[in-house]
C-alpha cells in the first residue's frame, strides 16, 4: 500500500530523477499555503532519505541542464514566480527574488517546468509566456508576445507543458475565459486542504481545464485546432522525433502535420491519460491506475502491473539506473518483473 495514508493530506505532485536519485515535491494541504517540502531518495547513499524545507509553494521540479555547472541537481519553480535551485547536500538558493519572470500577474506566477532536448530547460506559467534557462540569473522569453485567442481579451493565462523538435515548439495551456473561475476554485480548494473532490493527481485537475495547443515558430504563436477528443494532458517528443499527445478521455495520437493527427491509442472507457513517456524502445501510456506499453512500429500493446493502492499515478522515470513509478501517495521501483514499493519514512511526511 502507498506510504501516504488516505487520512494524511500530504500529496506528491511533482518529481524528477537523476541516474541515482529521485526528487519528490510534496505539499501538506492541511497545513495551508506555502507549506511545501522536498524529499531526496538515493538508494545507494549512506543517508538515503533527506528532507528539504522550502518557504514557498513548489509547482514543479526539474533537472538542471548541467548539474555540475551550478553545483546542484534540481531546480524548483514556485507559485511566486521565482525559480529556486535545490542543492543536494540540502540548500535553497533563490535565483530571481526581484521577479525575473515578466508575467501578467507578478507574484502569482504558477510556474511549471519541463526539460527540452539539447540540454535546455524552459519555464512556463500564468501570463502565457515561456522562458529558456541560460544560467540561474538569465531566463530570456522565447517570444516577444504571448499567445492570443481570436478575442484579444481571451488570452492564454496558463501554459502547462510543451516540447521542442528542431524549429518547431509546441505548448499547451488555457484561456482566461471562461476557465478562470474554475481555476481559482481549484486553487482555493487545494489550498484549504479540500482534496476529497479530486480523484486525479493535482496537476491533472488543472491541466484538464487548460487543453489548448499552440505552435511557436519564428516568434509567432498559432493555435492548432486538432481533432482530438477531450483536452490535452501531456506532450511527448519520442527518441525518433515523433510528436505525441494524450487527452483526458483516453486518447493518444501522433501529430503528423500542422493540424493533423493519427491515433495510436484509444480507450473505450475514456479513462484519463496522465502522461506519455518512454521506457527503452516502448511508449508508455500512464493512466491514473493503469500502465500500458505500446510498440508504435508493430502496434503491439501490453499491460504492466501496478502496485496495490496506486490510483493517481503521476510519472514514470526510466532514464537512469533505476526505473521509478510515482503516485501522488507513494513511490515504487521496478525490479525486473514488477514493482517494489518504497516506504517513505513517516517522520519525513510530518
Amino acid at each position: 500500500m502507498p506510504s501516504i495514508t488516505a487520512r494524511n493530506k500530504t500529496r506528491i505532485f511533482a518529481s524528477a530523477s537523476t541516474k541515482s536519485t529521485i526528487c519528490l515535491a510534496l505539499k501538506d494541504f492541511e497545513a495551508g499555503d506555502a507549506d511545501s517540502f522536498v524529499i531526496f531518495y538515493s538508494p545507494s547513499s549512506p543517508q538515503p532519505w533527506r528532507r528539504l524545507e522550502v518557504p514557498f509553494d513548489v509547482m514543479d521540479v526539474a533537472l538542471l541542464p548541467d548539474p555540475t555547472q551550478n553545483g546542484a541537481d534540481y531546480i524548483a519553480l514556485a507559485s511566486t514566480g521565482e525559480a529556486i535551485v535545490l542543492s543536494d547536500p540540502l540548500r535553497v538558493t533563490r535565483i530571481n527574488p526581484e521577479g525575473l519572470f515578466r508575467i501578467i500577474e507578478p507574484g502569482k506566477g504558477m510556474l511549471s517546468a519541463f526539460d527540452l532536448p539539447a540540454g535546455k530547460l524552459t519555464a512556463l506559467g500564468r501570463g502565457g509566456q515561456a522562458y529558456h534557462f541560460i544560467e540561474p540569473s538569465d531566463w530570456p522569453a522565447v517570444s516577444a508576445t504571448f499567445p492570443l485567442e481570436d478575442d484579444p481579451t481571451d488570452h492564454v493565462n496558463f501554459l502547462c507543458a510543451g516540447m521542442h523538435a528542431g524549429e518547431r515548439a509546441l505548448y499547451f495551456g488555457g484561456s482566461a475565459q471562461p476557465q478562470t473561475k474554475s481555476f481559482d476554485d481549484i486553487t482555493a480548494a487545494l489550498l484549504r486542504g479540500d482534496i476529497d473532490d479530486f480523484t486525479n493527481r493535482i496537476m491533472t485537475d488543472v491541466r484538464a481545464i487548460y487543453g489548448t495547443l499552440w505552435r511557436l515558430s519564428d516568434g509567432q504563436w498559432r493555435k492548432l485546432d486538432l481533432p482530438t477528443s477531450g483536452t490535452i494532458t501531456s506532450l511527448l517528443q519520442s527518441r525518433q522525433g515523433r510528436l505525441l499527445l494524450s487527452t483526458n478521455l483516453g486518447f493518444a495520437a501522433e501529430i503528423v502535420a500542422a493540424d493533423q493527427i493519427r491515433g495510436i491509442y484509444a480507450r473505450s472507457d475514456q479513462k484519463n491519460i496522465a502522461l506519455l513517456t518512454e521506457w527503452d524502445d516502448r511508449t508508455i501510456v500512464l493512466l491514473d491506475d493503469e500502465i500500458v506499453s505500446l510498440d508504435l512500429t508493430t502496434g503491439d500493446e501490453d499491460s504492466l502491473p501496478v502496485p496495490e493502492g496506486f490510483e493517481a499515478m503521476q510519472n514514470l522515470h526510466a532514464g537512469g539506473n533505476n526505473v521509478w513509478l510515482v503516485d501522488w501517495r507513494g513511490l515504487a521501483r521496478w525490479n525486473g518483473v514488477g514493482w517494489d514499493e518504497i516506504q517513505i519514512p513517516r517522520a519525513l511526511l510530518r
